[in-house]
């Protein structure tokens, strides 16, 4: 996933920046943009923070879309030079029947089919994390921990911090 970080010290915020172009059959404007509002959410609820030379920060994404023809997707993926860009193909089916990024972590072109729920589930959050070079945790039981991977929440079995002393285990679905 191509994207941007940039410090804002004055604000205490470091803000990613991406831009997701969709294209292909199922490119409308309406799935691109529950899509967005998907990731937006899921990488922004947490509200995390970084610790930058001392300096605690806000981390903040912001992810845009914008849509393409497929007839004008070849040459304008072929001549990108903009590192927010990433190039995602939104079907109804693919080879592999599956979402996935490219065929690496860090890649920024995807082929996303809407069967996946997109912009409904965690999907999209999840390709999105391969998209920025997040992998597959190598631990797949999160209990007692209270912090599950992103886009893991329906995967492994995790706990929250106890309430009044009872442990609240579970999966999310």
């Amino acid at each position: 996933m191509a994207a941007i970080a940039s410090l804002d010290a004055f604000q205490k915020e470091v803000q990613i920046q991406a831009r997701l172009v969709f294209y292909g059959s199922e490119a409308t404007d309406e799935a691109a943009r529950a899509i967005v509002e998907e990731i937006n959410r899921m990488y922004n609820e947490p509200q995390a923070v970084v610790t930058i030379a001392g300096l605690p920060c806000r981390v903040y994404f912001v992810i845009e879309y914008a849509l393409l023809q497929l007839e004008e997707s070849a040459v304008l993926i072929a001549t990108n030079d903009d590192f927010r860009n990433n190039f995602i193909r939104l079907e109804k089916e693919n080879i592999i029947t599956r979402s996935f990024m490219g065929f690496g972590l860090g890649d920024n072109a995807g082929h996303w089919i809407v069967s996946d729920h997109l912009g409904h589930s965690t999907t999209a959050a999840h390709e999105f994390g391969h998209g920025l070079g997040l992998d597959h945790p190598t631990r797949l039981d999160f209990r007692g921990t209270g912090t599950p991977p992103p886009s893991w929440l329906r995967e492994v079995p995790w706990s929250t911090p106890s309430i009044s002393g009872i442990p609240q285990h579970g999966r999310a679905r």
